[in-house]
């Protein structure tokens, strides 16, 4: 009985997780980026969404050269057909699509306080 009662949870997450990646969004732990007033992005959760175009202000994810910091929130600044500016905090990063995971549907902070205690 107690054992069902603690499934039923886990059950329940995990059959929105399958749902929410078959609709092709994605979550991920960023390690750097834009701040927000709830805090920094490295104490935060981010879902996203992959595009193929972005425009300027899309707030995005960008896989960075630097591991340490990547992923990272960003804001597109500017864009062409081969290159795209990032604002990644204080730093304007040029990069290509390639690089970009996608678009930011949303932040959940202080989930990934978690994250960054159980890394350590």
């Amino acid at each position: 009985m107690i054992v069902n009662r603690a499934l039923k949870p886990v059950s329940y997450l995990v059959i929105f997780a399958v749902i929410f990646t078959l609709f092709g969004f994605r979550v991920a732990h960023p390690k750097s980026g834009l701040r927000s007033a709830a805090g920094d992005a490295s104490t935060s959760i981010v879902a996203f969404k992959h595009s193929n175009s972005y425009k300027v202000g899309d707030k995005v994810v960008i896989r960075l050269d630097e591991k340490a910091k990547s992923p990272a929130i960003g804001i597109v600044r500017t864009t062409d057909q081969q290159a795209v500016v990032i604002q990644v905090g204080d730093i304007a990063i040029p990069t290509t699509n390639q690089k970009i995971l996608g678009k930011l549907i949303g932040v959940f902070p202080f989930i990934g306080i978690i994250f960054n205690l159980v890394g350590q």
